[in-house]
């Protein structure tokens, strides 16, 4: 299974079986023509960012898509680190049984108030 595929299974089944998770894809990789990749970086397109944002139970979280084999990239494993010392939850998800760890681990977390912007 290509991580394209996984990405899209992760995302049907969270959609399907998950419906208090908001799930959508961060798509800041793939090959593009130079000028869409100057005008992305332009308008803030960051290299590392992972690929799926989750928000459920007050948490964002933040999840990073590979196969079996793959491995993160030196700018992703950067972003990961971004996050842990932030205290936003970061995942690497293979397959299934991993987002529905990564998801009972989010809903689990506490609401943190000094995570909540007040208007």
């Amino acid at each position: 299974m290509t991580e394209h595929e996984l990405q899209k299974s992760l995302i049907n089944y969270v959609r399907l079986v998950h419906r208090d998770v908001f799930i959508f894809a961060i798509p800041n990789g793939g090959h593009r023509h130079i000028a869409t990749a100057r005008k992305l970086k332009a308008e803030g397109v960051v290299s590392g960012v992972a690929d799926l944002c989750l928000i459920t139970n007050g948490v964002v979280s933040f999840v990073e898509v590979k196969t079996d084999k793959g491995k993160m990239s030196p700018a992703q494993a950067e972003f990961a680190e971004i996050c842990i010392l932030n205290d936003i939850p970061h995942f690497i998800v293979r397959n299934i049984e991993q987002i529905e760890k990564a998801i009972k681990e989010i809903k689990e977390r506490k609401n943190d108030e000094t995570h909540v912007t007040q208007h």
